[in-house]
């Protein structure tokens, strides 16, 4: 009975992931296979066809490289179809979803920060889209790293997309002391150097 509830606290809070038009009509069926690309679609795809065994184990995924080698489309194409399954998903850009939070400071909104990001930590699958290209403040990397880590704590992955590179994405994690949670995902990289091989996991 708790889990009906927080699953229906979860799309309440957030629309059952809020694809938006782009992205709502994105499968593995669909996507544009590009140059430097093909790691990126193997590891995603098998992430969704390997989801429980994912899930349990708290596993996430990165995909980074250049802008326009279909990374959110990926992204988006795990999320509708494990939505299909029954799995409790939220994919947002990290501006977008910093915005969101912040929109609850407004007392008529009717919805607290603290609900919102309880929601956020409890989904199964958490999906920060574009991260790096948000504006950094005190607050913003405390809230972002605070809901990584509770989520790495309760073994409930997150799938990242972004354009910066590895190294600067994991730096950002250990400053936001989250190395526990960029020690335990699959990375997998898109763009001219990519080599149709996985590029790493971490256990």
């Amino acid at each position: 009975m708790r889990e009906a509830e927080q699953r229906r606290q979860i799309e309440r809070l957030f629309s059952v992931a809020e694809l938006g038009p782009r992205f709502e009509d994105c499968t593995f069926a669909n996507w544009q296979p590009r140059p430097g690309a093909v790691q990126a679609y193997k590891a995603a795809l098998d992430y969704t066809e390997q989801h429980r065994s994912y899930l349990a184990n708290g596993r996430g995924l990165i995909i980074f490289g250049p802008p326009g080698n279909g990374k959110s489309h990926l992204a988006a194409a795990i999320v509708n179809a494990l939505i299909g399954q029954g799995v409790s998903c939220v994919f947002r850009t990290v501006p977008s979803l910093l915005k969101t939070i912040q929109a609850t400071w407004d007392e008529d909104i009717g919805v607290t920060e603290h609900g919102l990001i309880q929601a956020l930590i409890s989904a199964d699958l958490v999906v920060l889209d574009d991260a790096g290209a948000e504006k950094w403040s005190e607050w913003s990397e405390a809230t972002l790293y605070y809901v990584i880590d509770e989520r790495y704590r309760w073994k409930r992955p997150v799938i990242v997309t972004s354009n910066c590179s590895w190294k600067n994405l994991k730096r950002g994690l250990e400053r936001g002391h989250s190395t526990g949670s960029s020690k335990h995902v699959c990375l997998s990289r898109t763009g001219p150097r990519a080599t149709g091989e996985r590029l790493q996991e971490n256990g």
